[in-house]
Order: C-alpha cells, then structure tokens, then sequence
C-alpha cells in the first residue's frame, strides 16, 4: 500500500490559477486519480528496497501529461522506475491553458518511511545544472527538458 505524504504544487497561485481555471475541483480530480494508478501500479509491482517515490508530474496546454519518478531512501530498478512514470503519462490530465503546469505527490510504502523528500526530481536538477542558468518551474525547465513534439 501508499502512503500519500503530500502533493507539492510548483507553480504560485497567481499563475496556477489562470492556467486551470477558477476551478480547482478538476485538478483534485486529477491528482486523485493519479494517486489511485499509484496504489494500484505498487500493489502488483515490488517497490524493492526503496521507502517511497517523489512523483512529479507536468501537463501542457496540448494535454499532454509526463511523469518524472525518483526512489527515494532505497533503489527501484530503472526499467520499473520508466514503466511506472509511462503508467502515470496515460492517466487523462487536466485542461490547462497560457502554459503548463507542475506538482509533485510526495509517497511513501507501507511500513517505511522517508527521510526527506527532495525539492525536485534528479532529472529536473540535472537539466537545470545542464542549463548553467536559473530555471522557472515549468516553463522554463520543460522548454528545455520536454520540449513541444
């Protein structure tokens, strides 16, 4: 089972506003159902010895939806790592307009705990470290790291 530690959003409100409308029910609805593709994937995959997973998720105003996966206190293997983030890509995302929009959902495995949960995901700090320049999450970042296909 999952523990749900938090979900982390990126963006102020200011901007995460605009961006999914006045409101905001459909983007709990979201997050849920991505909480629920996460019990259901881990109930039938082994977590190995990692204690829980940082999950961060963008969507595009073209409702095109990634996910960005780190084990976190413990390793999982990186073929399960991808398989789950491609698993979280195909649950439907939320209608967001004028830019997209980033959160994390912060989970742990029952009976484990983390230590810390870190700010962003490997992948993200590393594109940014690569930039060699500050980055405004999302924008910026999926300009770099996701770009439009």
């Amino acid at each position: 089972m999952i523990n749900v530690n938090s979900v982390r959003l990126y963006l102020p409100d200011d901007l995460l506003g605009p961006r999914v409308g006045n409101d905001v029910q459909p983007l709990a609805d979201y997050i849920k159902s991505l909480e629920n593709r996460t019990v259901e994937y881990w109930s039938s995959h082994d977590p190995e010895n990692a204690n829980g997973l940082l999950i961060a998720i963008g969507v595009k105003p073209n409702g095109e939806s990634r996910a960005w996966c780190d084990a976190l206190d413990g390793t999982v293997s990186d073929k399960t790592l991808r398989d789950f983030e491609a698993q979280m890509a195909l649950v439907p995302s939320v209608k967001v307009k004028d830019g997209p929009i980033a959160f994390a959902i912060e989970v742990a495995f029952a009976g484990r705990s983390v230590s810390i949960f870190p700010e962003i995901p490997t992948a993200w700090s590393s594109a940014a470290r690569d930039a060699k320049k500050t980055m405004m999450i999302p924008d910026d970042l999926f300009t770099r790291l996701w770009p439009d296909s």
